[in-house]
């Protein structure tokens, strides 16, 4: 039986939650997402479910995926962050199309100066 098939009973219990996250951020953020069947191997997306960014086989090198799939854990380990991050990351679990999904937001930083000379760091 192929392992994508046999996931049709599984359910993802852990699913991705929606981080706010700064360009100067030195620790990553990870975007957890795991289901209770393992060995079902599960896809990340960004932005549109069409633009597959692990498929359980092959990953894209910007968005490093740190995977256990004997526990069915497939989590999406980002840093060095830039504005091009800020979106919507989806976790699907083929066998069913069952699908969690989150936004990440990427702020930057903004120093405004007054003539009294106060710095206010937003």
């Amino acid at each position: 039986m192929n392992e994508r098939v046999s996931g049709c009973v599984a359910k993802l219990t852990t699913t991705p939650r929606s981080t706010v996250a700064t360009l100067q951020q030195q620790n990553p953020v990870v975007l957890s997402c795991k289901t209770d069947k393992p060995g079902t191997i599960l896809s990340w997306a960004f932005n549109v479910s069409t633009n597959i960014i692990f498929s359980g086989y092959t990953e894209k090198e910007r968005y490093p995926v740190l995977m256990n799939r004997e526990a069915g854990e497939f989590n999406i380990s980002l840093s060095s962050l830039d504005a091009s991050y800020a979106g919507r990351y989806t976790c699907l679990e083929p066998g069913t199309m069952k699908s969690a999904s989150a936004l990440l937001t990427i702020l930057g930083m903004l120093r405004v100066f007054s003539n009294k000379k106060r710095m206010l760091v937003i």
